[in-house]
């Protein structure tokens, strides 16, 4: 796999894995500043639409309008854990390897 592609599957898994520890996160009350989001005023939706959404589309899908130029397939998003044998498997995606 080339640089690029491998880049860009790394950067798409972290910013997955912080959109969806983001609720685990924001469901615990803390005082302490360091786990306040860095980005408070932008949704996990509106990253989502910014970084993710060209390629993997607004459902998650991998029907982007990006995704046809792409020389591998955008994976779907909605899937990762039915792919894995229904366990999101976490420690991989924070890896930088999806599904």
């Amino acid at each position: 796999m080339n640089l690029k592609i491998s880049c860009g599957l790394a950067v798409c898994g972290s910013l997955l894995v912080s959109l969806s520890l983001f609720g685990a996160v924001r469901s615990q009350k803390t005082q302490d500043p360091e786990g306040a989001r860095l980005i408070e005023s932008i949704p996990e939706p509106a990253l989502f639409g910014v970084y993710c959404a060209a390629c993997h589309d607004q459902d998650g899908k991998g029907g982007g309008p990006v995704a046809r130029s792409l020389k591998v397939t955008a994976p779907d998003l909605t899937r990762i854990a039915a792919r894995n044998g229904g366990t999101f498997p976490l420690a991989r995606i924070q890896s930088g390897h999806l599904g």
